[in-house]
């Protein structure tokens, strides 16, 4: 009866809303070819995991595509040493006080060499994807 019908427009909104088997192949292509991407750009070791509800399954017709960049050992040991040489120059910065004897804020003092190198490794790997042909997936 009545359940019944729902059910069954249940079904039919959920079948048009779902992610349609060509985009989800589309996105796997895409996934593939950053991939390598990340991995000329970074080496052997970075990678990319996909995350969300494309990932899980879930994703729908208008889902995009999350993604963790994982840049390996070497670069994630070079961010800690970057950040633990800002932290060092935090503490150094906040302990000097400004014209007025009060403490400046260190982290407002020190430039936040963490976030720019991470901006200059994602623009590098941003000009990598443009500049490569490969990544242009069509359906």
């Amino acid at each position: 009866g009545r359940l019944a019908m729902l059910e069954a427009q249940l079904a039919e909104e959920l079948a048009r809303a779902a992610m349609p088997p060509a985009r989800e192949r589309l996105q796997a292509a895409f996934l593939s070819n950053i991939t390598r991407a990340v991995k000329e750009l970074f080496g052997p070791e970075a990678g990319l995991t996909p995350y969300g509800s494309a990932a899980a399954g879930f994703g729908m017709a208008d889902s995009d595509l999350d993604l963790h960049l994982s840049l390996g050992p070497e670069w994630e040991a070079q961010m800690a040493l970057l950040e633990a040489r800002q932290e060092e120059r935090t503490r150094e910065s906040a302990g000097a006080g400004g014209a007025d004897g009060r403490p400046t804020g260190g982290r407002q003092m020190v430039p936040d060499a963490v976030r720019k190198e991470k901006v200059r490794l994602m623009t590098a790997l941003a000009r990598r994807l443009t500049a490569t042909r490969s990544l242009q997936v069509r359906s």
